[in-house]
């Protein structure tokens, strides 16, 4: 899939997801929830690199204008 500049909405909810998991862990102890946590955690850090890589990879090869 090429890329868009767009694929940065991705990552708020992803992070929204991810805190909110993980407070409803902290809240509640139930191990569980909090290994839900900490893969919404791993996930958003995918996201995140997988983004960022490929809007530095984009800019680097000029193709920002393209991404738009």
């Amino acid at each position: 899939m090429p890329f868009h500049i767009g694929w940065w909405s991705f990552v708020f909810p992803t992070a929204a997801m991810a805190l909110s998991i993980g407070a409803v862990g902290d809240a509640t102890a139930l191990m569980p929830v909090k290994v839900m946590g900490a893969l919404a955690a791993f996930t958003l850090v995918c996201v995140w690199a997988m983004v960022s890589t490929r809007t530095m990879l984009a800019a680097l090869g000029h193709r920002m204008h393209d991404a738009a």
